[in-house]
């Protein structure tokens, strides 16, 4: 049986997919990308039907705008031309809100709904995802916001219309012109009629900002709100004709920084997205925090692969023999610091061995026994043997007396030099 079924290399491809694809999923849920699809057949920048501004949205990254859809009201203060485009009863006070916040960083283009639509079924050939029938219009109901703004639908014949314009460029058409939404007020400016009718304006309203420069004499004004009451002029039924895309182009170059940004509101849409602990974790100032934690992450699973194989055998917690009774007791004195009762016990043993070696009688005394194995040790050195200088009289009495662990350690070396040296 192979013990290593798995190589280090095919291991850390596993590994390494397994957390890619994990974080993917903790993306995806925070992000709400697999919760919510643009294409739903709604009238907002995602939309792919006839109603939805896909096409604008397409349009001004043609054009060079950097473009975002806004899924919170975070996004309400990014700098920059903000789009909205809400639902026919939405809330009014919370457009009004939208639309005062932003105009102190940017201009803002609201777009009225006009269009009931139905769903199309994708069983049928032909229809794709996100396309829809339409149902009939619906004018706005935005109580709250602009009130002093009325919204109606007029007919100017059947088939497409063109449009007068202020813009020097080719008048947009209506690609329906039997019903066509326009708006009435006396603070609005007309930069696109049909016939004394307004279908998109600049509404005439200074709103000062405040300021926090009290040396400034005035203070400064509230960026531009457009109106565009006939969403045809931009949607992608409109856009159909190349005119309209002209006109389009045209408007935000004038309304916007050229190549500047644009930010499509979905949050009116349905398509709002509240900020959550996983969405958080990837943004500043937590994203290096979550930085941080990866690189843990990477680092314990580097320190796993190493030692990745087959488990070394550790062997027994406590070994067996005499090799383990020594080992032990070799560790119980080492940890109870108790070097200095060491000497004298391996002095006699010492004694003991040599005296047996020299077959001395057991009960001749110690000092007998000390002389007897220096006589013995002098007559080696006669004959040529390289002896310790040391006798062993003198080695064993400093052993006994020993006290730290190097001296015992080097004494207890130079008996066992004169043991091997008699006892051969």
């Amino acid at each position: 049986m192979n013990p290593r079924a798995f190589s280090p290399r095919a291991v850390l491809v596993l590994v390494l997919l397994g957390v890619g694809l994990f974080a993917a999923l903790l993306w995806q849920i925070g992000g709400g990308v697999a919760a919510s699809r643009t294409d739903n057949g709604g009238a907002h920048a995602g939309g792919t039907g006839l109603n939805g501004f896909a096409g604008l949205n397409r349009l001004l990254q043609g054009e060079g705008y950097a473009v975002t859809l806004g899924r919170s009201e975070a996004d309400w203060h990014t700098a920059g031309v903000l789009v909205l485009t809400p639902e026919a009863y939405a809330d009014g006070e919370k457009l009004t809100k939208a639309v005062t916040e932003h105009r102190r960083v940017g201009p803002v283009v609201v777009i009225a709904p006009k269009w009931q639509t139905l769903t199309a079924d994708t069983r049928q050939p032909g229809q794709r995802q996100g396309w829809v029938r339409i149902n009939g219009t619906e004018l706005p109901h935005w109580k709250g916001f602009l009130d002093d703004v009325a919204v109606d639908t007029r007919g100017f014949g059947h088939g497409a219309r063109r449009v007068a314009t202020s813009l020097k460029v080719p008048a947009p058409v209506l690609p329906d012109a039997m019903t066509v939404e326009v708006g009435q007020g006396e603070r609005l400016l007309p930069f696109a009629d049909a016939q004394g009718h307004v279908l998109a304006a600049r509404y005439d309203e200074t709103i000062p900002l405040s300021t926090d420069d009290e040396d400034e004499g005035e203070a400064k004004q509230a960026h531009p709100l457009f109106l565009v009451f006939e969403p045809d002029l931009l949607d992608n039924y409109g856009l159909s004709h190349a005119d309209n895309a002209i006109w389009a182009a045209d408007f935000f170059h004038r309304i916007g920084q050229p190549q500047g940004r644009v930010t499509f509101d979905v949050t009116f849409n349905g398509l709002g997205r509240a900020p959550n602990l996983l969405t958080l974790a990837f943004m500043p100032p937590y994203l290096a925090a979550t930085l941080v934690l990866g690189l843990a992450v990477v680092a314990a699973m580097w320190r796993a692969l190493l030692r990745f194989g087959p488990t070394l055998d550790e062997g027994r917690a406590i070994a067996l023999g005499k090799a383990s009774l020594l080992g032990n007791a070799a560790a119980l004195m080492r940890r109870a610091r108790r070097f200095h009762v060491l000497g004298a016990p391996y002095a006699d043993a010492s004694r003991a061995r040599l005296a047996r070696a020299l077959s001395l009688p057991r009960q001749m005394k110690a000092e007998a026994v000390d002389a007897a194995i220096d006589r013995a040790l002098a007559a080696r050195r006669a004959s040529g043997l390289a002896v310790p200088d040391q006798t062993f009289t003198s080695a064993a009495a400093q052993l006994a007396r020993a006290q730290g662990e190097g001296e015992i350690l080097a004494l207890a070396r130079t008996l066992h030099a004169i043991e091997r040296i008699v006892i051969a």
